[in-house]
């Protein structure tokens, strides 16, 4: 959190952006740690869903473009899986990085998502 006269800087839990608000349209937000999560209530708020599963991928064009990509995802709230186009959404989402690099894909994560070699979290295999 940053403070700024009457402007607050704070992380969006959901996009892990940083957002500026006037300190008017703040308010506390009081929770039980034990019994509330904060970033599923942003993710709520937000009208955002969890990936619980990546069933598949296609290309439609050349398989040389992340932007060609679409995957079969099933989310938290709908029991079917649907086909989503390859967006900046999807290419922040863990769930898609753990899919790509499983189906030997991990070429298509954006480099700002990955480890440089040399890094010591870097690894190879992953």
């Amino acid at each position: 959190m940053k403070i700024d006269g009457n402007v607050y800087t704070l992380k969006n839990l959901v996009t892990n952006k940083l957002e500026d608000f006037h300190v008017k349209l703040l308010k506390p937000f009081v929770f039980n740690k034990d019994l509330i999560d904060p970033s599923l209530v942003a993710m709520h708020d937000e009208d955002y869903h969890i990936i619980t599963e990546v069933c598949n991928h296609k290309f439609q064009g050349p398989r040389t473009k992340r932007t060609n990509l679409k995957f079969l995802i099933k989310w938290d709230n709908d029991i079917r899986p649907t086909w989503h186009q390859w967006s900046p959404s999807l290419a922040s989402n863990e769930e898609i990085h753990k899919y790509l690099k499983k189906n030997k894909l991990k070429r298509f994560i954006p480099a700002k998502y990955t480890w440089p070699k040399g890094h010591p979290n870097y690894n190879e295999n992953d």
